[in-house]
Formats: structure tokens, sequence, C-alpha cells
């Protein structure tokens, strides 16, 4: 599910502690695998916990803005949590005091022991196409239904694509949690302990014999 919302300046807040902020143990890597940061941007803004690091809310250097079709690949950090992660909802967050807030890009997800990319469903077929005229924007990506966008993801891959008078992001935020090993349902709990107790039943009758 896609929803979007739109502000002035200064109207929405980003996370330091989602998945992949930089310096969380979490985050294994995050590059530019295709394409260019224009007007002097950087594709570390949008994983620094930052909105605005300066007074100069239209200062490009504080922003990502991606050429047509640039590509961020973002790998998670599967060495200790060998089953990947539950992902819950992505945001994304555009603009500056002179507007490109809109928002245009395919995302896609890899599981843990897959090398395979896999498209999220958008606004157009694949794509999430938010254009707005506000100054800033925040797009928020969740499961249906309140449920997990994936299980076991090791991996994410942004491609972005040239919206009206250009798109300058500010920070993308991913929430979830390390995938959990399954856990036995209390049937199969309680079959396993009566098959325990009946394995230590027979050891006792056999040493009585």
């Amino acid at each position: 599910m896609i929803s979007s919302l739109e502000g002035a300046t200064g109207t929405f807040s980003v996370s330091n502690i989602d998945l992949i902020e930089s310096g969380q143990p979490s985050l294994s890597s995050s590059n530019l695998t295709s394409g260019s940061a224009d007007f002097a941007s950087s594709v570390t803004k949008i994983n620094d916990g930052l909105i605005y690091n300066s007074l100069l809310v239209i200062d490009t250097t504080n922003t990502f803005t991606p050429s047509d079709s640039s590509i961020i690949s973002i790998f998670l950090d599967t060495s200790v949590n060998l089953l990947g992660y539950d992902i819950f909802s992505i945001a994304s967050l555009t603009g500056t005091g002179q507007g490109r807030a809109g928002q245009i890009y395919n995302l896609e997800l890899s599981l843990v022991d897959d090398n395979s990319f896999f498209l999220i469903t958008g606004d157009t077929g694949n794509t999430v196409s938010r254009l707005s005229s506000a100054s800033e924007q925040q797009v928020t990506i969740t499961g249906d239904g309140g449920g997990v966008l994936g299980s076991g993801v090791d991996a994410f891959r942004f491609t972005f694509f040239d919206a009206p008078n250009e798109s300058m992001f500010r920070e993308i935020d991913i929430f979830g949690v390390s995938t959990a090993t399954s856990v036995p349902e209390p049937t199969s709990l309680a079959l396993l302990g009566l098959g325990l107790a009946g394995i230590g039943f027979l050891r006792k009758k056999k040493a009585a014999e």
C-alpha cells in the first residue's frame, strides 16, 4: 500500500535508527550503482538521519538529486541475522524551499539465498509515481493489511526517474526487524513433550527389567 503526505518546509521528521541508517549494524552498504547525483548532491544524504544540515534549505548538497534512471543498491548485513529482515515500511522524503518534491521510482527487494530482485507494485504498474507542488512530500510504502512487505529481505534496489522540476531526496527510512526462526506451534510442543515423556517411560521400564 502506498500513501503520501505533503507539507511546508520542516513538516516532516526522519529516523536515525532505521535499518539503513549510516552506522547502524543492520546496514552493510549503500551505493549509487548507475547514473549520477546531480547539482553537487550526494547519495550519502538518503541515510544520514538529517533533513537539513545547514540554514539553506535550498542547498542541493544536502540532498540526493538523481539523474534519470539512476540506481541505488542497499545491502543489509546478514552475517549475524542469517535469515535476513522482515520489512514493515519504507518512507522517502523529498523537497526543498523551492519544491522539487515529486517522486517517481521503482523499488525492488532481494531475499536471502536468492540473488534476483522482485518489484514492489506501485501506482502505475510497478512504478511509484507521486507528483507534488508542495515544499515537501513523504511517500510511505507498507504491506497490505498491515503485513510485511517482505520476509527474509537482504537488499533493496531503487531506480529513480525524472519528475517535473527535479526530485530532491532528503532521506529514505526503512523499518523492520530481523527475521525470526520459526517457533513450533503449541500443539507441536505438546506432542514433542508427550514424545519425550514416552521415551523416558520406556527407558525406565527397560531398566526395571
